[in-house]
């Protein structure tokens, strides 16, 4: 494990460049004005936003700490915390004022996809191939739930704006809503024939956002 900071790349293996848009155009996710992109060498790389072009803009630090490609990352709410889920079968946890590790969670079996933070920053969603979501409870950082149901990867995780809800897509052609506090499916989703690989909640929390593999995003009535 590595941090670099000033905007120096350690380990970087794959074709683009750190500032690039077309690493930023791979995972990215923005909070109190620090954007975090997720890349293919196992390492993570952030930015503070400025006036200047992508390709001109330093990277502020690498996390560099995973074996294998980094397939999501994730802010905690007060944005102390960045989350980064990897084909490795782990998901980091990063203290991101300090750039360190601050724990491994590795329960899963298999590549994990995605990763969210609750809104009150009490749990960590995290979706794998082995078909499982973990719900994890960040003071402790242990696993408290396991959400089966899906047949095969489960691509992305999303809570509602309440957190009383987490919607999942999976490659089953899915979408499975849970109830947070008893752990128990609410509701299945069907998308014909496509796997859901992203999933957003509206502002109020009465429409999800579906995005699949078939070049089409779908929105979800939950009112």
């Amino acid at each position: 494990m590595a941090v670099v900071r000033h905007g120096q790349v350690h380990q970087h293996h794959g074709s683009a460049p750190p500032g690039s848009p077309a690493l930023l155009a791979r995972r990215t996710v923005l909070l109190a004005g620090t954007v975090a992109a997720a890349a293919t060498a196992g390492a993570v790389w952030y930015w503070k936003p400025d006036s200047a072009a992508p390709s001109e803009r330093p990277a502020i630090a690498t996390l560099a700490g995973h074996g294998y490609m980094v397939n999501a990352v994730a802010f905690s709410p007060d944005g102390k915390v960045l989350a980064t889920a990897s084909d490795d079968s782990t998901v980091l946890l990063w203290d991101v004022p300090n750039g360190t590790l601050l724990d491994a969670l590795t329960a899963h079996r298999d590549m994990v996809f995605s990763v969210t933070f609750s809104p009150d920053g009490k749990t960590l969603a995290t979706a794998s191939a082995d078909s499982s979501v973990f719900l994890w409870d960040l003071r402790t950082r242990r696993r408290t739930a396991v959400l089966n149901g899906h047949d095969g990867h489960i691509c992305s995780v999303a809570f509602t704006p309440s957190g009383k809800t987490l919607a999942t897509g999976g490659q089953d052609n899915t979408v499975r809503l849970w109830n947070v506090a008893d752990r128990r499916r609410t509701s299945v989703l069907s998308v014909p024939g496509e796997a859901v690989y992203a999933l957003s909640f509206s502002p109020d929390g009465t429409v999800l956002a579906s995005g699949s593999h078939d070049k089409s995003a779908r929105l979800w009535d939950l009112a």
